[in-house]
């Protein structure tokens, strides 16, 4: 639950008509973070159903699972990889995005996601993943996707070489 002052805080930064705007035209979805800053641990911890893996799993310890978060702010994130980022390497993906684009890292990609999915019972990324702003211990891009019935899978061992089944991931704040 939010505070009033998270409220109040909201009402006063929701992004403006020309915002929506653009958000609508190219996709993005406007998801509210949640009421206190989150990593995907915790977020996990929230919702361990929505996870294929409720428990453990590889990320446990590392740092970006427990450092990465989610604030209290608008998200607007993209419900889809980046246009062309399918089958292109890290770099070429990277350059696809516009000026007012970045790569979201793992707790705000997957915060968005499962709100989007909680709220429109629709699972983004079924059949592809898409790659975040964290890394793994061994410096390699964590990405989300899989997204179905079973939960989201949390993969880190995508390398910096492209893949059909590989995208990027997108989200504006505000």
């Amino acid at each position: 639950e939010y505070t009033n002052a998270q409220q109040t805080q909201f009402a006063s930064t929701v992004p403006s008509e020309i915002a929506l705007a653009w958000c609508q035209k190219n996709g993005y979805i406007l998801v509210p973070g949640p009421h206190t800053p989150l990593s995907l641990l915790g977020i996990r911890e929230l919702m361990p159903n929505s996870f294929y893996s409720g428990t453990g799993g590889w990320y446990v310890d590392h740092p970006f699972a427990k450092n990465d978060i989610v604030c209290t702010q608008w998200v607007a994130f993209k419900k889809v990889p980046v246009t062309g980022s399918l089958s292109q390497d890290l770099k070429k993906q990277r350059a696809l995005l516009t000026r007012k684009e970045i790569v979201p890292n793992s707790a705000q990609a997957l915060w968005s996601i499962l709100m989007y999915g909680m709220v429109r019972r629709t699972y983004l990324f079924p059949h592809v993943y898409v790659r975040t702003a964290s890394v793994n211990i061994h410096g390699t891009p964590v990405a989300i996707g899989g997204y179905g019935k079973g939960g989201v899978h949390v993969n880190g061992c995508w390398c910096e070489h492209g893949n059909r089944g590989l995208g990027i991931a997108s989200i504006r704040l505000f």
